[in-house]
């Protein structure tokens, strides 16, 4: 990321980049240093600026050329790999380690003497997150992931017990009773609905909106309004592309699917 990414997102792929491209499976997204939460604009224009006259060739030399960055920052970037594609860096906890040894102050001249001891120990003895363990990190740092979304690493499990894909709805008759779940992404109450609740859900396939009436909600307002991961049960209402479960049972899903410590947030009720 530090080394390839601007403030904002961009489309790359086929030899092609930019920002106004068209829906097209052959582009991927490339995430910008503004989702690094945390990350002040200045430092973020500061890498950018810099890279464009030549790329950073390791953490040390992004430390000495961007000296508006603070300890905390560059943990930052460590941490959502954004450091990973640096010289010297195997994955982020490799990165943690050379930003807690960068992080000693040292001007040019310090720093081309002490090179035998930087050397001594640019070793990390740390291994590589999991993907379990990037994702909780992609979520704390960024609150998006580059890699699996959460709900991918129980579905062999969430399968067992029954529960649909996004993508398995639209296979389903109108009216049919069904069982889903995946992460909460907006909670609404508009204005002009009557105090009907509705609940944006993702998971791996796909989204869809659970609708939850007045009465319903009131029965079940703590789970709804704490719930990152949510199971919910029946009957599909589909309206041409766009398809709502009528909630009769809502749950929370965190302790079922292990994922509890993501630090998911949305917009809630807006």
């Amino acid at each position: 990321m530090s080394c390839r990414s601007d403030l904002g997102c961009r489309f790359i792929g086929d030899g092609r980049e930019g920002i106004e491209h068209e829906a097209d499976e052959s582009l991927s997204l490339r995430l910008g240093l503004g989702y690094v939460g945390g990350l002040r604009g200045q430092c973020a224009e500061s890498i950018v600026r810099m890279r464009m006259r030549e790329r950073f060739s390791s953490v040390d030399d992004l430390v000495l050329r961007v000296p508006l960055l603070n300890r905390k920052e560059l943990t930052l970037l460590a941490n959502v790999g954004a450091l990973n594609t640096l010289d010297g860096v195997e994955h982020r906890r490799y990165a943690l380690w050379q930003v807690e040894r960068a992080g000693r102050p040292e001007g040019p001249l310090l720093m081309q003497h002490s090179q035998w001891l930087r050397e001594e120990t640019n070793e990390s003895p740390l291994e590589a997150m999991t993907p379990e363990e990037r994702l909780v990190a992609d979520y704390a740092v960024s609150s998006v992931t580059t890699g699996p979304h959460p709900m991918w690493f129980r579905r062999k499990e969430l399968h067992r017990k029954g529960y649909l894909r996004a993508v398995d709805l639209e296979g389903r008759q109108d009216g049919s009773w069904i069982k889903t779940a995946g992460l909460a992404f907006v909670k609404q109450r508009p204005g002009t609905a009557s105090g009907v609740v509705f609940i944006g859900i993702a998971d791996e396939t796909g989204d869809f909106r659970i609708f939850v009436a007045h009465d319903f909600f009131e029965l079940n307002r703590n789970v709804i309004q704490r719930a990152k991961f949510i199971g919910v049960e029946g009957p599909i209402q589909k309206e041409g592309p766009i398809i709502h479960v009528m909630a009769r049972s809502i749950y929370e899903l965190s302790a079922e699917c292990q994922a509890g410590r993501l630090k998911v947030t949305s917009p809630d009720f807006h």
